[in-house]
């Protein structure tokens, strides 16, 4: 559980950095709803989904990682 926590984190700080343009309170709740979302293989929070941020590789990546790690049991050691 605490690997989790700390994918999930980092996950959060990554995309409220990304995001931080919107004002760093509504980043970091969207980072931390988006990157739980993704790591437990859930939804998203636009009706868009992430579809507007297809060419950003900073979001890719970390939704991607956090789909790939969760479902590869290493959050569970």
């Amino acid at each position: 559980m605490l690997i989790s926590f700390a994918f999930e984190t980092l996950g959060t700080i990554l995309l409220a950095i990304r995001w931080h343009e919107i004002g760093w309170v509504q980043a970091l709740y969207y980072g931390l709803f988006h990157s739980v979302s993704a790591f437990n293989n859930a939804g998203s929070f636009w009706s868009d989904s992430l579809s507007s941020f297809v060419g950003d590789p900073v979001v890719n990546i970390t939704i991607v990682l956090l789909f790939v790690i969760a479902d590869s049991d290493i959050s569970s050691l």
